[in-house]
């Protein structure tokens, strides 16, 4: 792989040398080539994440220790409940359940801050509640906090941990792991959206804005990681409906911000104007101060939604909506455009993430090749954000070739030893690839607009 950027990366070794933070995790080596899943669950997202969620995480996801579900009483009464009947699709041991009041602040904390800071629970009129909404991200962010030691009947949450939405349901294997670290430090996939890909234009651009925003210790600066622009002018997001957590990069960017501003962080981030958006805060600052921790790419996924759910339901009373939803044939194979379930294998999504508010008919992709796919219906799946079909062939293409391109397939097993300057630059080449630069880039340019802690070094 041709790397771009040496004479920056060779400058700046001495000086990154103390980017590093170590973990104090003590536990056997076979777990900590695992990792865990964290879900934050409201009892309102029962019917999907019991009947399809989670018991798609035991069956698809590769390297799975513990579910942990993080949940309000209601929630961890159904898990319970659910848990324990005959038949159950998830290992119940496996599954730990964790209160809400476990964590330093509440739902009524983070209304009281915001109010008082003036912020509106909606923005515009059948908006979501913001201020729920920021309260769930805030659980995800805190997660390795609370969990990061051993208590009552919970294990210590691993130093790697998959933070997933609970309306998404995987489809296919998928291993969140790219290259095995040292102590757990895995390389983690991460993955990308962009606008022409098919991601919802506003997704590609909350994150900056949030993080602009935010004030960090020593003043350090967090940008995109793939900057805006390119060949095909294209709009990129980290908000994909899940991302992998690593206990000490969380640890530092909470540190960060909790010092900058010297009162809690979530008490910051509640703060926070414009939508906070957990995935891309992390990515952000895993790019920036970690990025020997991340490997890019682009899973293809189809966004729809739970309002057939409730629709079903009245026409079904003495149904109930998680009973409902357990049948494949009325909601997941009516989402992918199949009511065979055999047909699932050949269908090219990884997973599906639903929407409160979206009709399954109402369905968008991201990440797909529109002429990969056109379910049983004769329909084509098209873009959240609706692109013509030869530049969504073009987005979607580039993220599987930069994919293999910049961070090929290691055997399994094989330990990998990135340096500080190893994950930057491929950060570099995996923006220059997807952006579709020349060699003849201005990547002075580049590095100057990206999310890398090079960046900010080299132009301080």
């Amino acid at each position: 792989m041709k790397m771009r950027c040496q004479c920056a990366v060779a400058c700046l070794l001495a000086a990154c040398a103390g980017a590093f933070k170590s973990s104090s995790h003590v536990q056997p080596a076979d777990e900590l080539r695992k990792i865990d899943v964290v879900v934050v669950a409201h009892h309102d997202d029962a019917p999907i994440f019991l009947g399809h969620s989670l018991p798609s995480i035991f069956k698809w996801v590769q390297r799975l220790r513990n579910v942990y579900v993080v949940g309000t009483t209601q929630m961890i009464d159904l898990l319970e409940v659910e848990s324990k009947k005959t038949g159950s699709r998830w290992p119940a041991e496996r599954v730990i359940k964790v209160p809400e009041r476990l964590f330093p602040f509440s739902l009524q904390d983070v209304v009281e801050v915001r109010t008082k800071a003036r912020l509106p629970r909606q923005h515009v009129p059948g908006d979501k509640d913001r201020h729920a909404w920021t309260y769930q991200q805030l659980l995800k962010l805190y997660a390795h906090m609370v969990l990061g030691q051993a208590g009552p009947n919970r294990p210590q949450l691993l130093p790697s941990a998959l933070i997933a939405d609970s309306d998404d349901v995987w489809l296919k294997p998928v291993d969140f792991v790219y290259g095995e670290g040292d102590e757990g430090r895995h390389i983690a996939w991460y993955s990308l959206g962009s606008k022409l890909s098919g991601s919802f234009d506003s997704d590609t651009q909350v994150g900056a804005q949030c993080a602009e925003e935010l004030k960090f210790d020593q003043g350090l600066k967090l940008r995109k990681v793939v900057p805006d622009g390119g060949h095909l002018n294209d709009a990129f997001t980290g908000i994909t409906h899940h991302s992998v957590f690593q206990s000490d990069v969380i640890a530092d960017l909470i540190d960060s911000i909790s010092l900058a501003n010297n009162k809690p962080a979530w008490h910051v981030l509640a703060e926070v104007k414009h939508p906070l958006t957990e995935y891309e805060l992390y990515l952000f600052w895993a790019a920036t101060k970690y990025p020997e921790r991340l490997a890019l790419r682009g899973l293809p996924y189809i966004n729809s939604g739970k309002a057939n759910l409730k629709q079903l339901t009245h026409e079904n009373e003495k149904v109930s909506l998680l009973e409902l939803s357990k049948s494949s044939e009325s909601f997941v194979d009516l989402v992918l455009g199949s009511h065979n379930s055999k047909n699932q294998s050949a269908q090219p999504f990884v997973y599906a993430t639903f929407h409160d508010d979206y009709k399954s008919d109402d369905s968008c992709c991201v990440n797909i090749d529109p002429d990969e796919w056109v379910g049983a219906n004769g329909k084509t799946c098209t873009g959240c954000f609706k692109a013509e079909h030869s530049v969504r062939k073009q987005a979607a293409q580039a993220f599987s070739e930069c994919q293999r391109s910049i961070y090929p397939p290691l055997e399994v097993g094989e330990q990998v030893k990135w340096k500080f300057s190893d994950g930057a630059e491929r950060l570099l080449d995996f923006a220059a690839c997807i952006r579709g630069d020349t060699t003849d880039t201005d990547y002075e340019s580049l590095l100057k607009q990206s999310g890398t802690a090079l960046a900010n070094l080299v132009h301080a």
